[in-house]
């Protein structure tokens, strides 16, 4: 999974597994109450990613060229992603059976390979009763801005992170995802994005520049 600052691990019967994870919770919500990209970046050393995101039309001939190409399947992941209102940057709560994690990210809104940074507190160790708390917290103290329900397909090719998903309401897409420790990777990362592009055939046309939690409130709010 993810080689991402903030990897912790809660277990009921883990005191130090608790503390580190409070930590890093802490940690993350913290940063989701700061203002802007630099002051983010400034304080705190984050994994880098370049990421893209594409309109799929042929999910499972994606899925054969995926397999082709080395990317090993992690496993398939039913997801749901709480929004929460935060001053800057975006804070979700992801619940699935593969990934459970509070993520503070910011990135911004373009097709083509995009910089994302990123900080990410680890729940799946910690059973089905704390991230589900967790949830009902962060909404009293917030207020949920937005639910993104998608069934994910997750793959791995070394670094790289690749999705294929089936997101409620708004159909199939594809992800890439290329992970690094820092921003002095930037240049190798997005070169293995547009790898990735070629290899899945993934044109100008299908990049997609906002995010699911975009995508649906703007069906959402059309008239009627």
């Amino acid at each position: 999974m993810y080689n991402l600052i903030g990897y912790y691990s809660l277990s009921r019967f883990s005191t130090l597994a608790v503390r580190r994870t409070i930590s890093s919770l802490k940690s993350v919500l913290i940063l989701a109450g700061e203002h802007g990209d630099a002051d983010l970046e400034s304080k705190t050393s984050m994994p880098h990613l370049v990421e893209i995101k594409a309109k799929c039309a042929a999910p499972a001939e994606v899925q054969k060229l995926l397999l082709e190409h080395g990317a090993v399947l992690q496993g398939k992941d039913h997801q749901l992603d709480h929004y929460y209102e935060v001053p800057s940057g975006r804070l979700k709560l992801r619940i699935g059976n593969i990934e459970r994690s509070l993520i503070f990210y910011n990135r911004p809104n373009q097709a083509g390979p995009k910089d994302s940074l990123v900080r990410l507190c680890r729940m799946e160790a910690a059973g089905d009763e704390v991230p589900e708390n967790l949830q009902q917290v962060l909404e009293a103290a917030l207020g949920e801005w937005q639910c993104v329900d998608k069934q994910r397909e997750i793959y791995w090719a070394a670094n790289v992170k690749l999705h294929l998903d089936e997101v409620k309401g708004l159909g199939h897409f594809v992800e890439i995802e290329a992970i690094g420790e820092d921003g002095a990777d930037r240049d190798r990362l997005e070169e293995q994005c547009r790898e990735w592009m070629e290899w899945l055939n993934i044109r100008a046309e299908d990049l997609l520049e906002s995010s699911y939690s975009d995508m649906l409130q703007d069906v959402q709010d059309l008239p009627g």
